[in-house]
C-alpha cells in the first residue's frame, strides 16, 4: 500500500514538474543562442579592428557593419546615431541584443 502511495506522489510531482522543465530547457537554449550571437558580433568588431577593414555581419535579418575602428556604421559608412536592437524569441521568452553607438554589444533582457 505504501508503495502505491509513493508511486502516486511521484506521478503527481512529475506531472507538475514536466511542463516547467520544458519551458526551462527552451529558455536555456534561447539564452545560449543569444550568447553565441553576441559573441559573433563581438568577433566581427574585433576582426574589423584587426584587419583595418569594414566587416559586415547579419543578425536576425539586420545587417551590422563595423568600420576599421570597430564602430558600427551605416551602409554609406557614416556612424550609426542610435542604438540598434535585435529581438530574438522562442515560444515563451524574448531577448533583445543591443548594439550601442560605440560598438558595445550585449544581451539586454
Amino acid at each position: 500500500m505504501e508503495m502505491m502511495i509513493v508511486i502516486a506522489i511521484i506521478g503527481i510531482l512529475s506531472a507538475i514538474a514536466a511542463p516547467r522543465i520544458v519551458v526551462w530547457r527552451s529558455n536555456a537554449t534561447l539564452n545560449r543562442e543569444v550568447r553565441e550571437i553576441v559573441a559573433n558580433v563581438q568577433h566581427a568588431r574585433a576582426e574589423a579592428i584587426k584587419t583595418n577593414t569594414v566587416v559586415t555581419t547579419v543578425v536576425g535579418g539586420t545587417t551590422i557593419r563595423f568600420n576599421s575602428r570597430g564602430l558600427p556604421v551605416k551602409a554609406d559608412g557614416s556612424p550609426i546615431d542610435a542604438v540598434i536592437e535585435v529581438k530574438v524569441t522562442n515560444d515563451t521568452q524574448e531577448k533583445i541584443i543591443e548594439l550601442n553607438v560605440a560598438g558595445g554589444v550585449r544581451m539586454k533582457k
